[in-house]
């Protein structure tokens, strides 16, 4: 089977939101080969920032609630496929996708190599700062979703025998990171956030659509 045929499944609908999930895999920086996982602050406690993988290029499996069309959804990330003019100073990080709840900062904002959008997460002073932190470094937030416009800008594959065609979307735009608990969608195992950027002519949640769970969770 496919990775595109074994992709993680969820749905779109009038809301403009889409959602994947990431683990938080906290990395030291290359060349680190120091014993200390990073800087401590006074009281010998890890305050280096969060290195996370926030986006890549696994499809996810969608539906266009407009054309009835089914469709793998493929976030480009080569030469000038992501648009990171919003996050040249810095993203927001927050809890749970709201806006008042900015705990931190995503910074130094980039696609590696491997072709995953990666930052790191400096924390503020905001109230749920500290707890938040406390856990990622725990693993017990292990979820991180981005928010994200797709924008226009895709080129579409058909599928193999008339199967479910691909979209690859070209100059995508990340708004902002969060730190969640559960993903909106328990289909799938990388969730992703989209700000779709277009007016909606219905404010009502869709139906929901009748999809059985993938047996693959896609972590990175």
């Amino acid at each position: 089977m496919t990775d595109e045929q074994n992709a993680p499944r969820t749905r779109t609908g009038p809301l403009p939101l889409l959602h994947r999930d990431f683990e938080v895999v906290i990395e030291r920086a290359a060349g680190d080969d120091s014993g200390d996982s990073g800087d401590s602050g006074e009281s010998g406690e890890d305050t280096s920032p969060i290195r996370i993988a926030i986006s890549s290029e696994t499809p996810v499996k969608r539906y266009d609630w407009w054309t009835g069309e089914e469709y793998y959804e493929v976030l480009e990330h080569g030469p000038g496929s992501v648009d990171l003019s919003y996050a040249r100073d810095g993203m927001p990080f927050l809890l749970d996708h709201v806006l008042r709840t900015q705990v931190g900062l995503v910074e130094n904002i980039r696609v590696e190599r491997d072709k995953r959008l990666r930052g790191e997460v400096r924390f503020g002073n905001h109230p749920d700062a500290g707890w938040v932190e406390q856990d990622m470094r725990a693993g017990i937030r292990k979820k991180i979703s981005v928010g994200y416009d797709p924008g226009r800008t895709y080129r579409q594959v058909d599928g193999k025998d008339g199967g479910i065609p691909t979209r690859y979307y070209t100059g995508w735009m990340p708004y902002e990171a969060s730190s969640v608990a559960v993903p909106a969608d328990y289909d799938v195992g990388v969730m992703r956030s989209a700000f779709e950027g277009r007016a909606r002519a219905s404010r009502q949640d869709p139906p929901s659509a009748q999809e059985s769970p993938t047996s693959r969770e896609a972590k990175e």
